[in-house]
């Protein structure tokens, strides 16, 4: 990267998302980031363990209603834990605005770059 050259930091706010039960009405179910959402790289497993969940419930010969109730019964305490243990780093954007460095500013190489903050210098 050239001393004139810059790059675009893109960021949001941390923050995470667990809907109550139920997730699901008549024949609609939330699943994956639009039931329980978590900032530690985790969403994405757990989208993919609801998936599997769903998958085995399917298979079996239980009505859609108790189906729905069993796959939140599932699933629910384990999201929960996921979304509730992430909250200690919920704070990580904070202390990133309060560095000076604010999401969504471009930055260069200790230069102030067009429109941008100051970094590395």
């Amino acid at each position: 990267m050239s001393a004139t050259s810059y790059v675009l930091v893109l960021g949001r706010p941390f923050g995470s998302l667990l809907v109550p039960p139920p997730w699901f009405r008549d024949r609609m179910l939330l699943v994956g980031d639009a039931a329980h959402t978590s900032h530690m790289a985790s969403s994405a497993r757990i989208a993919i363990e609801d998936a599997i969940v769903l998958t085995e419930l399917l298979q079996s010969d239980v009505p859609v209603s108790e189906l729905l109730e069993k796959f939140v019964a599932r699933r629910y305490e384990h999201c929960r834990m996921v979304v509730e243990s992430s909250n200690p780093n919920g704070d990580m954007g904070e202390k990133f605005e309060h560095a000076g460095r604010r999401p969504g500013r471009r930055v260069g190489q200790g230069k102030r770059c067009p429109g941008g903050a100051y970094i590395g210098g």
